[in-house]
Order: structure tokens, then sequence, then C-alpha cells
């Protein structure tokens, strides 16, 4: 146990604990300035002072552990100004990030938000980035790998344990991994332990009619989601939900995301098709096996 001090009073807490964890366990109910409590959106930041020691120190709540003699003041939330806009109407370039987001160009360039983040994120790098909109450089920066972004890189950091895993498994780190993730689901033994064995998988429900075979269908080891409409021939491929097939159509191993309208006699193979896609008529997208290509086609969609 250690002895830490929350605006000013005094209390004795587990040593293994974070500030926040630590002010739930001494009884206080945090309603503000918890966030996600792992350490990304920042709603937690804190300042604190080791008795006898003049520094005052910054943190996040979430991810610093309590130390003897800690005390500890939260800085007051910053107040949330929330924009709202299509992401779809939008045009990756320096003008909408001026719209949108005109605090960034305050930016002094200190580097304290890459010294205070406790993602080892080069924060600073994305504001440059995004101020000159440079939008593809800030994804690129990114981080999503969960082996070599967050196991490798905090294994001398964070605590982390492992758990022996002898069944399906899959790191969904690029877009290969994502699409041979979802032909694995094709896969009888994969589907049954997924659905079958006792898991459980959760995932949001839309009240959607089930999927539609009209004459001409012709489906064969596919996954076809409710909401959809099929007219012509889907073989080794996922189709999401709310999706129409036209007539004549060929889908051959591909994943064809949410809302995506593909016209009569399109051809489509070993594609990815981004959601609410329109893909007209007579249109043929093919790849080899191998070099998946995604296919982003926002085309406009006219229901008589």
């Amino acid at each position: 146990m250690v002895n830490v001090y929350f605006f000013g009073k005094k209390y004795s807490v587990p040593a293994e604990l974070t500030i926040m964890t630590a002010m739930e366990y001494a009884g206080y109910t945090l309603k503000r300035g918890c966030g996600c409590r792992h350490g990304f959106c920042g709603a937690c930041a804190t300042i604190y002072r080791i008795k006898g020691e003049n520094e005052l120190k910054t943190c996040l709540a979430c991810q610093t552990q309590v130390q003897e003699g800690m005390y500890v003041a939260s800085i007051p939330f910053f107040p949330t100004d929330k924009r709202t806009y299509d992401i779809n109407d939008l045009k990756p370039n320096q003008q909408v990030m001026m719209e949108l987001y005109p605090e960034i160009y305050s930016c002094i360039g200190c580097n304290a938000c890459t010294k205070a983040c406790t993602q080892d994120l080069n924060v600073m790098q994305y504001i440059a980035y995004a101020q000159r909109g440079e939008l593809e450089k800030c994804a690129e920066e990114e981080r999503y790998d969960l082996v070599k972004d967050i196991l490798i890189r905090y294994k001398d950091i964070k605590r982390i344990y492992a758990y022996q895993l002898e069944t399906y498994w899959n790191n969904i780190s690029s877009v290969e991994a994502y699409y041979r993730t979802n032909m694995d689901f094709l896969k009888r033994d994969v589907r049954s332990y997924f659905f079958k064995e006792g898991n459980s998988v959760f995932t949001k429900v839309d009240d959607l009619p089930p999927a539609k075979y009209n004459p001409g269908a012709n489906i064969s080891n596919s996954l076809i989601a409710c909401g959809s409409i099929v007219n012509g021939t889907v073989e080794n491929s996922v189709v999401f939900k709310k999706a129409y097939i036209g007539n004549n159509c060929v889908i051959k191993n591909s994943i064809i995301m949410n809302d995506v309208y593909i016209g009569d006699n399109a051809v489509i193979e070993n594609c990815i098709v981004e959601s609410r896609g329109t893909i007209e008529a007579n249109a043929c997208y093919k790849s080899e096996p191998g070099d998946i290509r995604i296919v982003v086609e926002k085309k406009d969609r006219f229901i008589i």
C-alpha cells in the first residue's frame, strides 16, 4: 500500500493501481475525464507532485501508476466541440482541415504533445501533415499492427500477459490479412468454431429481411448477409448486408461490403468493393489471386 493525496485528502491504496483506478478504489465516482481508459483520448490529463520534490509533473491518470507521497489534481476538462460532417462528402485537402479543425494551426511546434503521448505516437508530425493537407502521409504514420505496434513496442513498458490459443486466430494488420480472414470464414470448420461451438460473436444487428435470391441467381460457397438481393452468380465470396447484385453478374473470390449496388453484367474477381459503392452495368474489375484490388466507386445512384 502507498499513501496518496487526492485533492488534498490522504488515502492508502494498493501500489499496483493507476491514478484513475486508485481514485475509484478511494471511493470517487468518475463521471468526466475518464474517457477511453487506454491512454488514447487524453481526457484524464492530470498534474501531480511527489512529496519532497518541487517539480510539477503531467500525466494521464489511466496510464500512470501511483507512488508514495503523490499529490494529485485533475486538469479542468476541455469543452467538447464536436464537428458534424458526412465523410463521403469531404475532399482530403488542406481547406477541409482548416474548416473543421482550425485549432491545429495554433501549434507552435514545441513537441510537448509527442513527449506526453503515452502511446509513443509522433503527434507533432501528424499535426504537421494535417496542416499541409497531406492526409495520406497521416495515414502512413498510423499504427495498426497488433504484434509489431503493440506487443513488441510495449513489451518492456506495459504489463503484457500471454494466453496460449490453440484455435483460430489471425492478426488483421493489412488489406491482405483482412481479405484472407474473410475468406477463412468460407471454411466450414472456422464457421463452426465461431458460431456453433459455444462461442459468441457480438455485432450490431439491423432489422433487415433475409437475403433474397431471384431467378437466375447461382450461389456457391459464399456468405450472403441479410438485406441483400442477388440476381447473378456469386462464388467463394462474402457479401455484406444490403448489397444488390444485378442480372448476369459474376462475383468470384471477392468481398462486397455494405450497401453496394452492382449493375447488370458486371464482373468482379479477387476484389474488395468499398461500402456504399455503385458499380455500373457491364463494368469489369479483375485482379490476380494474391494481389487483391480495392474498388472504390462512389457514383450517383438513381432509384425510380
